[in-house]
């Protein structure tokens, strides 16, 4: 197996991370889709992208599933490494948004039970952002108070 082909599995991977934890947009779902045909395509020896795009619905059909049964069959055969990979994976993606695998207490409360309303943690009950110090508003270097890129 190529450091390209494992580099494929691990976007698959990282793909599959992100939809676990939010809805993909149509870029990301179709740049996903393509990276998991190609994965399942590189357990065929015979079958390649151009071959796959020329083939008939039920041919693709069928290369989809002998595709789906070796790469199944390679993650039972390699469980360390896989299991390496997804975590390698989220970690990837919680570098990206940190905000995205924390805890449901850290995160921002619900509007409805919100101290200010917005749905922004605040602190204390009755505390704004509007009082907090030049320098240290909400959205610095404390993703306890909203630095999540305003989330």
């Amino acid at each position: 197996m190529t450091t390209e082909f494992l580099a494929l599995i691990a976007l698959y991977f990282t793909c599959s991370e992100t939809a676990e934890v939010r809805m993909l947009d149509r870029g990301e779902v179709e740049a996903c889709t393509a990276a998991y045909t190609e994965v399942k395509l590189g357990f065929l020896p015979d079958v390649d992208m151009a071959t796959y795009e020329t083939m008939t619905s039920v041919e693709r059909a069928e290369a989809n599933q002998a595709g789906y049964a070796g790469y199944v069959a390679w993650r039972v055969a390699n469980p360390e490494l896989v299991e390496e990979m997804e975590a390698e994976a989220g970690r990837k993606l919680a570098a990206v948004d940190h905000c995205i695998n924390r805890s449901t207490s850290e995160k921002s409360p619900d509007p409805a039970v919100s101290p200010d309303g917005w749905g922004q943690a605040v602190g204390h009950t009755g505390e704004t952002n509007a009082e907090v110090a030049p320098g240290g508003d909400a959205y610095t270097s404390d993703a306890t108070y909203g630095d999540c890129d305003g989330r």
